[in-house]
């Protein structure tokens, strides 16, 4: 709780981006601006639902373009491993959370 209370003080808006998928081994996000492949990047991970943070360091290992932004795969280095258990964690629940949404909206459709 410390730790993501001190990160969000070091928040800047300038570098702040959405984030697409995560898991312990990585993530992925968009930005306006391209990376370098092979770029290492200082990471602060705010998981809101988790009510956490995580500060690492990643490796772009591919940019694609799209419409004026850029999606990026980043693999994490120097991570803690209670860190990477907890964005395991955080994912299987976003993932059971949009599994139990497809199964409400297929149950209703079965209604019609």
């Amino acid at each position: 709780l410390l730790i993501g209370y001190i990160l969000s003080q070091q928040d800047e808006v300038q570098h702040r981006y959405q984030g697409i998928k995560f898991g312990g081994g990585g993530i992925k996000f968009m930005t306006p601006k391209a990376f370098t492949i092979g770029q290492l990047l200082e990471l602060k991970i705010f998981l809101l639902e988790s009510h956490c943070a995580i500060y690492c360091y990643g490796e772009v290992i591919e940019v694609e373009s799209e419409s004026e932004q850029f999606t990026h795969k980043v693999i994490f280095h120097f991570i803690r491993e209670e860190d990477r258990e907890t964005l395991v964690r955080s994912s299987l629940h976003e993932q059971s959370k949009q599994l139990q949404k497809l199964a409400k909206l297929r149950n209703q459709e079965s209604e019609q």
